[in-house]
């Protein structure tokens, strides 16, 4: 199974949650924005533990 690369391009500069009015920051947005990274490294860790076991039974089927 590939899985998809999860890591941002650090080499341009990234954007930040901002109001566009103002430019000021929205501490909901940024809330919102940082839930779903925890989200997103939640279901890969998920995702590689799953792979894990099941590649640990696959093996001892076969064994």
């Amino acid at each position: 199974m590939k899985i998809p690369n999860v890591i941002c391009n650090m080499s341009v500069p990234m954007a930040l949650p901002a109001l566009a009015a103002t430019g000021g920051d929205d501490p909901a947005v940024r809330k919102r924005a940082a839930d779903g990274i925890v989200d997103q490294v939640q279901e890969l860790a998920a995702r590689l533990w799953f792979d894990s076991m099941w590649n640990s039974v696959a093996r001892e089927y076969r064994s």
